[in-house]
Order: C-alpha cells, then sequence, then structure tokens
C-alpha cells in the first residue's frame, strides 16, 4: 500500500506529494508446548522448598518443588530437562547420557 501526502504548494504553482511505501506486516504462527504433571512424588525430594530441578534418574522428567512437596513432570516429546537453564531443550542440546 502507499500512503500519499500532500506537502502544499511551492513558489512555482506546483503541488508538492511525498509518497511513502507503507511496509506488509507478515503473521507469525506460534506454537507452544506445556510440560505435563506425572505426579506429585514421595520417591523424590526437594534440593531446595522451591523451584525446578532435575529428576534423579530420567532426564526427560524434573521436579517442580512448591513449599518443598516435589511435583513430578514430564518434558515435551523430544526434549530434556536443562538443568543449566531450567527449561526443556531440545534433544539436540542434550548430553550424551540422556540420548
Amino acid at each position: 500500500p502507499l500512503k500519499t501526502t500532500t506537502q502544499g504548494v511551492t513558489g512555482s504553482g506546483e503541488t508538492e506529494i511525498t509518497t511513502t511505501k507503507i511496509p506488509k506486516t507478515t503473521k507469525i504462527k506460534t506454537t507452544t508446548s506445556s510440560s505435563k504433571t506425572v505426579s506429585e512424588s514421595s520417591d523424590v525430594k526437594c534440593v531446595e522448598p522451591d523451584g525446578l530441578f532435575s529428576h534423579p534418574s530420567d532426564c526427560h522428567l524434573f521436579l517442580h518443588c512448591v513449599g518443598n512437596r516435589p511435583y513430578v513432570k514430564q518434558c515435551p516429546q523430544n526434549t530434556f530437562f536443562n538443568n543449566n537453564i531450567k527449561v526443556c531443550d531440545h534433544m539436540a542440546n542434550a548430553p550424551d547420557t540422556c540420548k
């Protein structure tokens, strides 16, 4: 689309016109996945009262501790829990012990 603006009349009687091209907007489709709560567990212990922590035996699971109560959660398919950044991350970034 073009936007045309009339600026005024010049000294010679001509009309000065400025044309500006307006950029087209692009729609971006986003998708999100969330982790699934597997269980509230008494088999695992929180290392701190609140926060996200690696599961002790499965890299595709993690602990979401609230008030020292651990909730075991599962990362979406083809991801693992990256304890360094506290999120489920792509398997391409997983350590060899998780692949």
